[in-house]
């Protein structure tokens, strides 16, 4: 009796999340869904350590096949490519540096798998290099094929669409307080094509040149490249966009507000610490995408426990806590795991099967 008590009491809170949720619908449109994470089971996964070989300082990771791709910060090489089945890292690549194929500072990068590419955008440089990625895979030194320069001054992120146009978050633009534009376009040869999306109005008026400060966000794109997710780093939302740079799909949680905590000093903005620390790592599947949550207060310590597993209609399929927490993560699809790395002592990896 009491097993089917706790049973009920399970059912009516999910239908009291139903009902909040379609009247989140209803009130801002189709395209704008709000979920109370806080008050949602999740399914507890235990992570499993695998052994690799030493990690250096990674800050982000990509799955590709049997392999991580992994993003570090000050160190030689900014890639490192960590075999999963034998646990050793079989390549480094992108020396940190300004000569031909080096990088400074290197913000997003791709695999364009049809031309068996590595691309790398170099935020330092305004650069999008090249890779041969079946050099990479070999270890071989030589593996920088080409790059070109990006015209506008103000991208942060490039990613290549399937139409072979880049689709480039902005840093912020001197357009002036009332443009609020979002991206910027880039033909394939890199020519700057013109502005397009809009910020988000948020009921108050801020300089536009550093507005990423206020709408920072990680960005993640599918494999066909035809779907993009921003991922707001502390403002609880998420987004999934289109190759023209239009909203599909809005997702917030129950710390979003609308209008987040700033403080602007002339032409500078700083976030402050009373906003939450709310979403990371956006993996993308071509029907599903997950990222880990936070919902704790912003503060210079960064740990998930939580992901979140949606489609691309906004609908949650899954929340999952995660023992112990992550810095980041990147998703096997095929075989259902999430690999995450863990830096509260020594950088590690850990797995967790969903």
């Amino acid at each position: 009796r009491k097993l089917n008590y706790e049973q009920n009491i399970i059912q009516m809170k999910n239908y009291m999340i139903v009902v909040y949720f379609l009247f989140t619908y209803n009130l801002y449109g189709q395209n704008v869904l709000s979920y109370n994470y806080e008050e949602i089971e999740g399914k507890d996964l235990k992570g499993s350590l695998v052994k690799t070989d030493e990690l250096m300082d990674p800050t982000y990771l990509m799955f590709v096949d049997s392999m991580l791709i992994i993003r570090n910060y000050q160190t030689e090489y900014h890639f490192d490519l960590l075999d999963l089945n034998t646990g050793h890292i079989i390549s480094r690549f992108c020396r940190k540096g300004r000569g031909p194929g080096e990088i400074i500072y290197p913000i997003t990068f791709q695999i364009i798998p049809e031309k068996n590419l590595f691309m790398a955008y170099d935020l330092n440089l305004k650069k999008v290099n090249f890779y041969d990625f079946k050099a990479i895979l070999k270890n071989n030194p030589a593996s920088y094929i080409r790059s070109f320069k990006i015209d506008s001054a103000y991208a942060k992120d490039v990613l290549l669409l399937e139409n072979g146009k880049y689709l480039c978050p902005l840093i912020g633009d001197n357009a002036g307080d009332n443009a609020r534009n979002k991206f910027c376009m880039l033909a394939p040869d890199g020519e700057y094509m013109g502005m397009i999306g809009t910020l988000p109005d948020i009921g108050v008026s801020y300089p536009t040149l550093l507005s990423s400060n206020i709408f920072d966000y990680w960005v993640g794109i599918n494999k066909s490249r035809n779907k993009v997710v921003l991922a707001y780093d502390h403002w609880d939302r998420l987004e999934v966009i289109d190759i023209f740079g239009e909203i599909e799909v809005i997702i917030q949680g129950p710390k979003f507000k609308k209008t987040p905590e700033f403080i602007v000093k002339g032409q500078n903005i700083s976030i402050t610490y009373n906003n939450p620390l709310s979403y990371c790592s956006p993996c993308l599947d071509d029907k599903s995408f997950m990222v880990i949550y936070s919902g704790e207060k912003l503060s210079h310590t960064r740990s998930y426990s939580t992901a979140l597993h949606f489609d691309y209609n906004g609908k949650l399929m899954a929340k999952y806590n995660l023992k112990p927490s992550v810095k980041r993560i990147a998703v096997d699809w095929k075989n259902r795991i999430i690999y995450g790395v863990n830096t509260k002592a020594e950088p590690s990896l850990y797995e967790y099967k969903f």
